[in-house]
């Protein structure tokens, strides 16, 4: 297991994408702490994990909160004493909305949860790895911040914006010995996604398909290793880097 004896914070730990990575940290022999604002889904989530032998912690946080952010890092460090990966999933993403009547509100709360968030969670993570002086900070963004998303310029802004985080975060840090990089996922299937898919017909499903030269929506565990590979010792030499994992999207 290649993070054995490491612990891990997930934030958006408990859906989607963010389990996917909760659970595929534990079974590389990680501990992992779920921040998630949903006490249920995070506890259900701890529990899996607890079930299939692994150690977990739930401690509800909202990312946009410094002073929840601050007492996730101090419930782990009483729980683990340490913190070695920390990533930063947590995200508002049903959030289309035309520009033209985008209002202020939304266009806050996607800041604050997308961008503030991950500032929030870094900072106040990395003030501990730089005393162990190492450590792995890994952002998921998304393709929509390479790319321009119809009626979502606040998304894609947050995302193209934790490119640029990454890239600066990784250089002020570099001589602590903390790695940061980011993963950016293209159509990725979650419980969501195949709720929305759920009405459409085969002509739709190939429509939704037909952009990605793989010819499918990824898979949640397709994301999940790439995380994996970067919180371990196998990526000792990867900083400030990106990589997309959308089947070929970008290409077209």
């Amino acid at each position: 297991m290649r993070l054995d004896g490491k612990v891990s914070i997930v934030t958006g730990g408990a859906k989607g994408i963010g389990q996917g990575i909760s659970l595929r940290l534990a079974r590389e022999g990680s501990r992992v702490v779920i921040a998630q604002r949903d006490p249920r889904t995070g506890k259900d989530t701890v529990r899996h994990i607890e079930e299939e032998g692994g150690a977990a912690l739930f401690v509800p946080t909202d990312v946009s909160v410094k002073s929840q952010v601050d007492r996730l890092v101090e419930e782990t460090l009483t729980c683990f004493s340490q913190i070695d990966v920390l990533v930063n999933n947590a995200a508002v993403t049903a959030c289309y909305e035309p520009f033209l009547s985008l209002t202020p509100e939304n266009w806050q709360r996607v800041i604050d949860v997308n961008l503030t968030g991950v500032f929030f969670c870094s900072q106040a993570v990395a003030k501990h790895m730089i005393k162990r002086g190492s450590g792995r900070i890994i952002n998921i963004g998304s393709v929509g911040g390479l790319v321009p998303e119809k009626d979502a310029v606040h998304y894609c802004a947050t995302k193209g914006g934790l490119v640029m985080l990454t890239k600066a975060m990784a250089l002020d840090l570099s001589p602590y010995g903390i790695l940061v990089n980011a993963v950016h996922p293209g159509a990725i299937r979650t419980a969501q996604v195949d709720e929305l898919m759920k009405g459409q017909t085969a002509e739709e499903h190939l429509t939704a398909t037909g952009r990605i030269p793989l010819g499918r929506f990824g898979e949640v565990d397709e994301v999940a290793s790439i995380v994996a590979f970067l919180a371990s010792d196998e990526a000792s030499y990867f900083q400030g880097g990106s990589i997309v994992v959308d089947g070929g999207y970008l290409l077209t």
